[in-house]
C-alpha cells in the first residue's frame, strides 16, 4: 500500500463533513506522509473562505513540500493559493479607485495599501512556485502540464506575454490535443 493508498481509500466514503476530521486522523498517524498533508491543503484551500482555511492550505502544502522536495502537485497548489491572493488584490484595487471620488482627478489617493503591488507580489510568488513544479517534476522525468498552463497564465498576468507564449507553445509541441493550451494561446 503507497502513502496515499489509505487516503484515497477513505475520503470517498467521507461526504458528512468530516473530511478534515479524517485526514487529520490519518496525519497523526502518517505525519511525514506528503500526500496526507497535501489533501488538507487542498481541502483547506477548498473551504478557503477564511484567512485561517487559506493559512492552513499554505502551511500543508509547504509541509507536503518539505517532506516530498519532488511534489508537483503540492507546488501547483500553492501557486493556485497565490494566484487566487492576486485576484483578490486586484478585485480590491479595482474597489479602491471605483469608490475613491477624487479618482482620475489628479488628487493623490487616500493613504491605504497598495493592492497593485500586492498583486504584483503574489503573482511572482505563484510564478516561483510553479517553475518549482515544473522542475521538480522534470527531476522524476514527468512533465507538469497543469503546472506549466498556470505559470503562462501568470507570466500573462505580470506582462510577459512572450513567456507566456512560449511556454504554451511548448505545451502544445509536447501534447498537441492540449485544448486548454491552444485556448489560452488564443489559436
Amino acid at each position: 500500500m503507497t502513502h496515499h493508498d489509505l487516503a484515497d481509500m477513505m475520503l470517498p466514503h467521507s461526504d458528512k463533513g468530516d473530511t478534515a476530521e479524517l485526514l487529520q486522523s490519518l496525519l497523526s498517524m502518517q505525519p511525514s506522509n506528503p500526500y496526507v498533508h497535501y489533501r488538507l491543503g487542498n481541502y483547506y484551500s477548498r473551504k478557503g473562505v477564511t484567512a485561517e482555511h487559506q493559512q492552513a492550505a499554505v502551511e500543508h502544502y509547504q509541509q507536503a513540500i518539505g517532506i516530498s522536495p519532488d511534489f508537483g502537485d503540492a507546488y501547483n497548489g500553492l501557486g493556485l493559493i497565490y494566484v487566487a491572493d492576486a485576484r483578490k488584490a486586484a478585485d480590491a484595487s479595482k474597489k479602491k479607485g471605483a469608490s475613491n471620488p477624487n479618482s482620475g482627478k489628479g488628487s493623490p489617493p487616500p493613504p491605504a495599501l497598495d493592492h497593485k503591488a500586492l498583486e504584483r507580489q503574489h503573482l511572482e510568488a505563484a510564478r516561483g512556485v510553479f517553475e518549482s513544479a515544473i522542475d521538480a517534476t522534470a527531476k522524476t522525468g514527468v512533465v507538469y502540464y497543469s503546472a506549466m498552463k498556470n505559470l503562462a497564465r501568470v507570466q500573462r498576468d505580470l506582462g510577459n506575454d512572450a513567456a507566456a507564449e512560449t511556454l504554451l507553445r511548448e505545451l502544445i509541441r509536447l501534447d498537441q490535443n492540449n485544448s486548454s493550451a491552444y485556448w489560452n494561446l488564443g489559436t
